[in-house]
């Protein structure tokens, strides 16, 4: 179960309890200037998180009649055809070193370069970030090793927010 309570600037449609497996619905009318504005907080064993349920300047074109949410423990995911996550949980990202070597690893994405690390045999590397609201998050990285380098994504938004949620790992071995 998990707690909802929305309101807009003008009404505070008051606070539910939803069972799981079942739904909330929340029923208005877009105002003239199209400026509406409900936003929620939900709680739950698992946390809470305050998101815009509903942002008139985001979703009058995105789904003008009716939008969706779905909820679930990586946090709460918008279902228009342009997908994007609100999520209260970081993601954790491991890479295991299973060579014959030491590596060193150097990930960045659009906005972060985390730089360079040397992980050594048997040993790990680990990320945590949390995926950006529009679920595009993108980690990328080399590892460069006596044997070689491999260029991959380590975490690809679209790819591992329902595979890897929270915890994604990756082993390093002489197969990739």
């Amino acid at each position: 179960n998990f707690t909802i309570h929305c309101k807009s600037k003008d009404d505070d449609v008051g606070s539910h309890v939803i069972p799981v497996g079942k739904s909330y619905d929340l029923s208005f009318r877009v105002n003239f200037t199209g400026t509406t504005l409900f936003f929620c907080s939900i709680t739950s064993p698992e946390g809470s998180i305050d998101f815009d349920l509903y942002n008139a300047k985001r979703d009058m074109l995105r789904c003008p009649t009716q939008c969706n949410w779905t909820a679930a423990k990586a946090g709460l995911v918008a279902d228009y055809e342009e997908k994007f996550v609100i999520s209260p949980f970081k993601t954790h990202v491991n890479v295991l070193n299973r060579l014959n070597g030491d590596v060193i690893i150097h990930c960045k994405s659009k906005d972060d370069d985390v730089g360079s690390h040397l992980i050594h045999v048997g040993q790990s590397y680990d990320l945590n970030f949390r995926v950006n609201f529009i679920g595009t998050t993108l980690f990328f990285c080399s590892i460069i090793s006596t044997e070689g380098s491999i260029d991959f994504d380590l975490y690809n938004a679209k790819r591992d927010m329902w595979r890897c949620p929270t915890q994604c790992d990756w082993i390093a071995t002489k197969k990739g």
